[in-house]
């Protein structure tokens, strides 16, 4: 007997059993935690695709004279986060694409799209669920919750140069003055407005493009909004009839470019011919007037040395087919030192 009782045999074992009673408890509460991380990193892309979509819908709402998703903000919104797991209670199967499916008792889900300003669209999802191993820290239920903003930025002027479809590239040293009227370009390339030259080229304008800003000198992509919404075409009405232009609707046929020292006042479509321009019309050290609808039908419009351009008018580039075929089509370059 007096051997047994000194006997230390499995005394380690014992030591090691007590100890695992906690640690296997603090393990199985962080794989619970854990656990807590993964639904909160899936709210949350629930809540970013939620804020912008209703973002999407925001900046259509903003546009004047345009046709936007006959669905409310709200809707698109929940649709989103619907594809992404998250649905109010009982909206399971209210969206296309849901992938949300009935949760288990105790568990619930809120969506919630507010607009916080009129340019601001706010996405809050969560989920309530129970604990189990937390409940002996006094949580019976966590509330996991993930929140997302999306803000429409907006050009404080519509734009007055809008390219549809290629970049606008401004080389050598121009100076491009519209203050009250802005530039913008749908284009997504990485250059869909680019500076090509030094320091010298100064633009003092609103800017905005769908794609990236590039340049070679100078900090001018400072001042460019990049990688935002397209602009719609506000000639969108007129594509049909752009479209089916053929030379014989200009009975003038191409205009001349103007000879003659500054000012020049280059004629418009209709005043007094009704022609289009067959190449650039724009010439060295003049100083140009434009008033009225231009038309513009073969290569690329140069605005180069020392060249000036006043007044209110509305360019039209000509599509492809009316173009001759050696020429790809019709697009902006500025170039040299341009006013």
């Amino acid at each position: 007997m007096r051997n047994m009782l000194r006997c230390r045999r499995g005394s380690v074992a014992f030591a090691t059993v007590i100890a695992l009673v906690p640690l296997i408890g603090v393990v199985a509460l962080g794989a619970e935690a854990g656990s807590w991380y993964v639904t909160k990193t899936h709210a949350q892309t629930a809540a970013d695709a939620a804020a912008y979509s209703g973002g999407l819908w925001l900046a259509c709402s903003l546009q004047t004279s345009v046709t936007c998703d006959t669905q409310s903000l709200d809707y698109r919104g929940k649709e989103f986060a619907a594809q992404n797991a998250f649905c109010n209670t009982g909206d399971t199967t209210t969206y296309s694409g849901s992938r949300c499916v009935t949760l288990p008792s105790g568990t619930s889900q809120t969506v919630t799209i507010t607009t916080p300003s009129a340019t601001r669209v706010q996405a809050t999802v969560s989920q309530q669920q129970p604990t189990y191993l937390a409940k002996v820290l006094g949580l019976s239920t966590v509330n996991i919750v993930a929140t997302a903003i999306a803000e429409v930025d907006t050009l404080p002027y519509l734009p007055c140069i809008l390219a549809l479809h290629d970049p606008i590239t401004f080389q050598g040293s121009p100076t491009l003055s519209s203050p009250n009227c802005g530039i913008a370009s749908n284009s997504k390339a990485a250059n869909a407005i680019g500076f090509v030259g030094n320091n010298g080229i100064q633009v003092n304008s609103p800017s905005y493009t769908v794609g990236g800003c590039s340049q070679t000198g100078g900090s001018q992509c400072n001042s460019v909004q990049t990688y935002q919404q397209p602009i719609p075409d506000p000639l969108s009405g007129l594509n049909a009839a752009i479209s089916s232009l053929k030379t014989t609707d200009f009975p003038d046929g191409a205009c001349p470019a103007p000879s003659g020292n500054s000012p020049v006042a280059l004629p418009a479509y209709g005043s007094p011919k009704k022609c289009y321009y067959d190449g650039s019309p724009f010439s060295n050290n003049t100083t140009y007037t434009l008033n009225g609808v231009y038309f513009f039908a073969d290569g690329a419009i140069s605005i180069q040395g020392n060249t000036t351009i006043t007044g209110t008018a509305t360019l039209i580039f000509l599509p492809a087919k009316f173009v001759k075929a050696s020429d790809p089509g019709a697009s902006l370059n500025v170039t040299g030192n341009p006013d």
